[in-house]
């Protein structure tokens, strides 16, 4: 697929946007692509010996948390004061809800959308569907832009090979099916009452955790972002209560 990009585009202004490879990286192009990835995630994790702990601490962590949690949080929040325990139970539910929109809203996602493209590509009558609904459903993985960059991609790619069939349909058919509908109505659906912080904000919490904390920042980057507008929101309210009651004064 990205040799049929590259090759298809090479005239073109979108040359510019695509990867230069070498005759020989473009002779051995499935080896190359490994190499790139594992590039892509070393870049994500400086130390992979480093990175290795970290799991198993996470882990623990989290079995410590399923264990002892319930005992840790009454510890915790029994001398705070009302205002402060409700602001701090406030907190503690928008980290839940976002989490809960990471993990389980987009897996579950991710998952439909895995299963509704492979009857699509078999219509369209690619070689392998299979890796093409595997591809949607890892990008489904990431919220807001993810499914629909590939869906581009793939649009793309059956233009360089000169499917135009499949380069119309895959954007105007492929992306309500695959993507549209999920993202609108099936996300908006799960998450109900539940939602935390807008999916914008998500994506902005994954850009800025996942360059600094490495794969753990995919989920914390969003939590310590919604936890900041709930904060900001919180002391919002309390500045302006303040301010009300010294001028009933």
């Amino acid at each position: 697929m990205v040799a049929s990009l590259v090759h298809g585009f090479n005239n073109t202004g979108i040359s510019a946007f695509l990867p230069a490879f070498t005759e020989e990286q473009f002779s051995h192009m499935p080896e190359t692509l490994v190499q790139l990835l594992l590039q892509s995630l070393l870049s994500l994790t400086s130390n992979v010996m480093q990175s290795f702990m970290s799991i198993i601490i996470f882990f623990l962590s989290l079995s410590m948390l399923l264990y002892y949690g319930e005992q840790i949080w009454n510890t915790l929040t029994r001398t705070l004061s009302p205002n402060l325990f409700l602001a701090v139970e406030k907190m503690a539910e928008i980290a839940t809800n976002t989490i809960y929109a990471l993990i389980i809203v987009q897996i579950s996602a991710a998952l439909i959308a895995f299963l509704l493209a492979i009857p699509f590509f078999t219509f369209l009558g690619v070689d392998d569907p299979l890796l093409f609904a595997s591809l949607i459903g890892l990008a489904t993985l990431i919220p807001l832009t993810g499914a629909e960059i590939l869906i581009i991609i793939f649009a793309l790619y059956f233009l360089s090979i000169g499917d135009t069939r499949g380069a119309v349909i895959t954007p105007f058919v492929g992306y309500p099916l695959l993507s549209g509908w999920i993202e609108l109505y099936y996300g908006s659906m799960m998450m109900g009452k539940r939602v935390a912080i807008p999916t914008v904000m998500i994506m902005i919490g994954i850009l800025a955790g996942v360059p600094f904390m490495g794969i753990a920042g995919f989920i914390v980057g969003p939590v310590l972002v919604a936890l900041a507008v709930t904060g900001s929101k919180i002391l919002g309210d309390v500045v302006s209560d303040t301010a009300s009651r010294s001028n009933q004064n």
